[in-house]
């Protein structure tokens, strides 16, 4: 997984700002996550499911090998 840093970059590269913002767009293509669980996911906490991660790729518009290396 890469570093909170750079996957804080990603999102706010796609007018993402805030762990709320990703949120509501991952809720828009059928992941429901609640905030505070993707900061923790996010920071490396707790792994992404597979679905959370597809439904990454779709929001930032990555390849699902982009999102693997990215997000697993």
């Amino acid at each position: 997984m890469r570093s909170t840093k750079e996957i804080r970059m990603l999102r706010c590269g796609k007018g993402l700002f805030s762990a709320k913002d990703m949120v509501e767009a991952l809720s828009q293509v059928g992941v429901n996550i609640s905030s505070s669980t993707y900061l923790n996911k996010e920071r490396g906490v707790f792994p992404f499911t597979a679905k959370e991660i597809r439904g990454l790729s779709t929001v930032l518009g990555l390849t699902i090998g982009e999102a693997m290396d990215f997000f697993s």
